[in-house]
């Protein structure tokens, strides 16, 4: 990855907390997987950092916790993205759930919080909550200017407001990714 100089890379973070962590990823030394994360930044490599939200688990102070972990030992991240924990009839975890309104409301107002320290200590945003935790919170899209250009559409932060820009005509070209067979294809 450093060598070939391979990026961006997608990067699980979930929590900062080596406990939580290695919970999350049923792996006794999960917690110390992050030392990779350090040294792909210390080598320049781009990553976008991923933390999936599970009720109960890695939400609240371990959200707030993780948020400070990466703002001292990751600011060179690209970006955060912030999404629910999805579930399906098959999900064999019965102390995992979704995310309740009241809870999803408070995740958005987090993420705005750090959006806020962010700015004022990096200059920048860093983290995004997922367009799924304004619809579960009942809370409208924030503005187009509050994305930073869309870069994290693929993780379902922006997709909605693209949408509503590019169906009334205000935007010059689709958002998204554009490369490929298909967009070869029909170039």
């Amino acid at each position: 990855v450093v060598t070939e100089r391979l990026g961006p890379l997608n990067v699980s973070i979930h929590a900062t907390d080596p406990d939580v962590r290695s919970s999350m990823l049923r792996n006794p030394r999960g917690g110390m997987s992050l030392r990779w994360l350090r040294a792909l930044l210390d080598h320049g490599i781009e990553v976008r950092g991923q933390i999936v939200l599970c009720p109960g688990v890695n939400d609240g102070e371990v959200f707030e916790r993780t948020m400070l972990g990466v703002l001292d030992r990751y600011p060179e991240l690209h970006s955060v993205a912030v999404v629910p924990l999805g579930l399906s009839r098959f999900n064999p975890e019965s102390n995992m759930r979704h995310h309740t309104a009241a809870e999803a409301q408070a995740m958005v107002a987090a993420v705005h919080e750090w959006q806020a320290v962010f700015q004022q200590v990096l200059g920048r945003r860093m983290v995004y909550a997922a367009d799924e935790y304004y619809l579960m919170a009942g809370l409208p899209f924030p503005g187009a200017e509050a994305y930073d250009g869309f870069g994290m559409h693929e993780d379902g932060i922006g997709m909605a407001r693209t949408f509503e820009r590019e169906w009334h005509g205000l935007a010059d070209v689709a958002t998204g990714p554009q490369s490929g067979f298909f967009a070869w294809v029909d170039g």
